[in-house]
C-alpha cells in the first residue's frame, strides 16, 4: 500500500512539473499575412519533448543588423525564449540574417525573403546538445500546430 501511495505522488508530482513548464498563450491558429514589402517574419518554435522538459531556451540573432538593440552580455541581440511545446514570432528586415540557441555552437544563416516567412525549430537534446535549423514550411505547419504562443507571464517566470 505504501508503494502505491508514493508513487502515486511521485507521479503527481511530475505531471505538475512538466504541466508547468510549457507556453500559457493560444494554441498556434495560422501564419500571419505581412503586410509590408520590407518586412520578413520568422516563426521560432520548440517542440513538445521530454528531454530538458523544465528548461527555457533562448534564442539569439548574432551580428543583427539593427543597431539600435540592447546587447546582451555576448554583444548579440536576444529575440526571445522558448519553452516546451512553444512558439513566438519575430519580425525582421529582409535579408541575411545569423540565429543560435546557444552562443557557443555556430549560428544557422538564413536569407529572409521580403514578404514572406520561414520557420526554425530548435530541437532539445540530452544533457543540453539541442539543435537549431530552418525548417520547411510544410513541415512546420504540421509541428507548429500544436505549440503554445509564449507570453510576457511564461518570461517572467521562467527558469532560465
Amino acid at each position: 500500500m505504501t508503494k502505491k501511495i508514493i508513487t502515486l505522488a511521485l507521479t503527481g508530482a511530475a505531471i505538475l512539473v512538466m504541466s508547468g513548464c510549457s507556453a500559457k498563450g493560444p494554441q498556434f491558429s495560422t501564419f500571419q499575412k505581412i503586410a509590408k514589402q520590407e518586412e520578413s517574419i520568422v516563426y521560432f518554435y520548440r517542440p513538445d519533448s521530454v528531454l530538458n522538459i523544465i528548461d527555457t531556451t533562448g534564442v539569439f540573432e548574432i551580428d543583427s543588423p539593427d543597431i539600435n538593440y540592447k546587447k546582451n552580455m555576448w554583444d548579440s541581440k536576444t529575440i526571445g525564449k522558448l519553452r516546451n511545446n512553444s512558439f513566438f514570432k519575430y519580425k525582421f528586415k529582409p535579408g541575411k540574417h545569423k540565429f543560435t540557441d546557444n552562443m557557443f555552437k555556430s549560428p544557422i544563416e538564413i536569407n529572409l525573403k521580403p514578404n514572406d516567412y520561414t520557420c526554425v525549430k530548435v530541437k532539445m537534446g540530452l544533457f543540453g546538445f539541442n539543435s537549431i535549423s530552418e525548417i520547411d514550411k510544410y513541415t512546420c505547419e504540421k509541428e507548429i500546430k500544436t505549440t503554445l504562443k509564449m507570453t510576457k507571464e511564461d518570461l517572467a517566470n521562467d527558469f532560465y
